[in-house]
């Protein structure tokens, strides 16, 4: 995990930008875990993966670039995600000396104090254990439709998210807090059948985000294994408890 040097030549600061402000959105804010606050940057030759988590879902996103070296750091996410977001040139460069990490562009140099990435929790790898796949618009619809009827409070966790289904040639997405109940149904063709499954409210909120930049003919690929479901769709990958 050696310095990032003369990285990155970003072509395309917007697809950097995009990326950054889907991963921002679970970002932790634990103060006694600094770490959790941060974006982890991947470097590899030929892309960078940006990784965040609230220790509850976590999510990473790869975008293509062009390196001289490879590496990894921790960088305060909403700082970057400013810094990023402020620059109007088209390009930019990226490089790391093991303490800060600086973005240059269009002449100018801004340099960000790095956090030691060593306690970054690890996000668990795609399992290809029980493999079903949904459409990106029939999950978004889904999850919106029944939200509010999930409970605010997690004394109760089974209140407090969304039950997803697969029953009778429709899925099924429901949601209760005790004193109401939210039910939605879509007709579609499931290629594999999808298990009775239970998503925190927030997480499940959290990933029709993540995925909204989507096309409505997009599935989300999803596995679920050990209390844990991964979902993919396209470069970016998103995992809840």
């Amino acid at each position: 995990k050696g310095r990032i040097k003369g990285f990155t030549d970003f072509q395309n600061k917007q697809k950097l930008l995009d990326s950054l402000s889907l991963v921002v959105r679970v970002v932790g804010k634990k103060e006694s875990l600094p770490v959790l606050s941060c974006v982890l940057l991947d470097v590899k030759k030929n892309s960078i993966t940006l990784r965040a988590t609230n220790l509850e879902s976590g999510v990473e996103a790869t975008v293509p670039a062009k390196g001289e070296d490879v590496g990894v750091c921790a960088v305060p996410a909403q700082i970057l995600l400013q810094t990023v977001r402020a620059i109007r040139a088209a390009d930019l460069t990226l490089s790391y000396d093991n303490k800060n990490l600086e973005i240059k562009a269009s002449g100018s140099t801004t340099s960000i104090h790095t956090i030691p990435h060593d306690e970054f929790p690890i996000i668990p790898a795609t399992s290809t254990k029980t493999q079903f796949s949904i459409p990106q618009k029939t999950f978004s619809e889904g999850i919106q439709s029944v939200s509010y009827a999930a409970a605010l409070s997690t004394i109760r966790p089974e209140f407090a998210s969304i039950f997803l289904s697969y029953k009778d040639g429709a899925v099924v997405f429901a949601a209760t807090d005790s004193f109401r109940l939210a039910e939605k149904k879509f007709h579609v063709v499931i290629k594999s059948p999808i298990p009775d499954i239970l998503i925190p409210i927030k997480n499940a909120q959290d990933m029709v985000h993540v995925f909204s930049e989507g096309g409505e003919n997009e599935e989300i690929q999803c596995a679920v294994h050990d209390a844990q479901i991964h979902a993919v769709m396209g470069s970016v990958t998103f995992v809840s408890r």
